[in-house]
């Protein structure tokens, strides 16, 4: 079990196959390895998770494709949300703005952080860097001044790489609720 910030929660992987998939975002076709994860949270609920990681690691998705508890009004809006991770410029890490989940008025919402002293601990131990989304990728829009968590992926196994990107999903989506 990995401790988690309020409480502890498991990863389980349980297939891992070479597929492709559309990406509505972009309107095209990637190819490349899914993993199929099993997480049990702090809660103890159960989620159902795909993460998609592009062959050459351009681009990489994590999203939850259902949970244990759909009765949960706000954690079922979860179920809607996709983190995307793109690779540097550099072509070390897949990077991936931080987005902390804070619920308002019964609605999910999502926190960009600017400050160092507003990302959770485990998640900074999780990161293999973290910095301005704008040093990492190429972007003209406000998110480059944003903090962004940066993953490597040189010498890393595959494996790895996929269960430490669904790993910051969980600690910035449902571990913060």
């Amino acid at each position: 079990m990995n401790k988690a910030i309020r409480g502890t929660y498991s990863i389980e992987m349980l297939k891992r196959v070479e597929g492709i998939w559309w990406d509505v975002g972009e309107k095209k076709w990637f190819e490349g390895n899914i993993y199929a994860f099993l997480v049990r949270d702090s809660k103890k609920w159960e989620w159902l998770f795909n993460v998609k990681i592009e062959k050459d690691f351009k681009k990489a998705i994590v999203h939850p494709v259902s949970m244990s508890k759909p009765n949960d009004k706000v954690r079922r809006q979860l179920l809607a949300k996709t983190i995307v991770f793109r690779l540097s410029r550099d072509k070390q890490y897949l990077c991936h703005p931080i987005g902390l989940a804070y619920v308002n008025k019964s609605r999910l919402h999502y926190k960009r952080i600017s400050d160092q002293l507003d990302i959770p601990s485990e998640l900074r131990k999780l990161a293999d860097k973290i910095d301005k989304y704008g040093n990492f990728i190429s972007v003209k829009s406000g998110i480059k001044d944003k903090l962004c968590i940066a993953i490597k992926i040189i010498n890393q196994s595959p494996h790895d790489i996929a269960r430490k990107l669904l790993e910051v999903f969980i600690l910035e989506k449902i571990e913060a609720l």
